[in-house]
């Protein structure tokens, strides 16, 4: 395998494994094994839905920051952290200057929280289908 194969499947089983890790939270703390299978439905869909959606926002907030669309909310607060502690940083770089060094350091391969965030969601729509259906 190669280092990017290994990287990218490294990101996925770390997702997985933090999304499985707040859904167990979330089932266990409403006690699942007690509740009638409708309520159990209900549980299991919002246990999947929340991670899933928090997943698809931070991919989409990756997403807005590789184009660029934060990038005068970082300028400005690197203005706001030099006004507070002149001497602590390096010279104050123009807006322009700025841009260029965040354009050179743009990152990529974020889509596996968009992915794992839709599945999680996609497992949400399951359970709310089986919810209804029972109901």
């Amino acid at each position: 395998m190669t280092k990017a194969l290994k990287t990218k499947i490294m990101c996925y089983v770390t997702s997985i494994v933090i999304n499985a890790y707040l859904v167990f939270s979330y089932v266990r703390s409403h006690e699942i094994g007690t509740l009638p299978r409708i309520d159990q439905y209900h549980v299991l869909c919002d246990a999947f839905f929340l991670p899933g959606l928090i997943m698809i926002f931070l991919g989409l907030l990756m997403v807005m920051n590789n184009l660029g669309a934060l990038d005068t909310m970082a300028f400005g607060f690197s203005y706001v952290m030099h006004m507070l502690a002149p001497g602590a940083f390096d010279k104050m770089d123009s807006y322009l200057d700025f841009i260029e060094k965040r354009r050179a350091n743009r990152s990529s391969g974020y889509g596996f929280l968009l992915v794992i965030g839709s599945v999680m969601v996609a497992i949400s729509v399951v359970f709310l289908v089986l919810y209804f259906s029972v109901s």
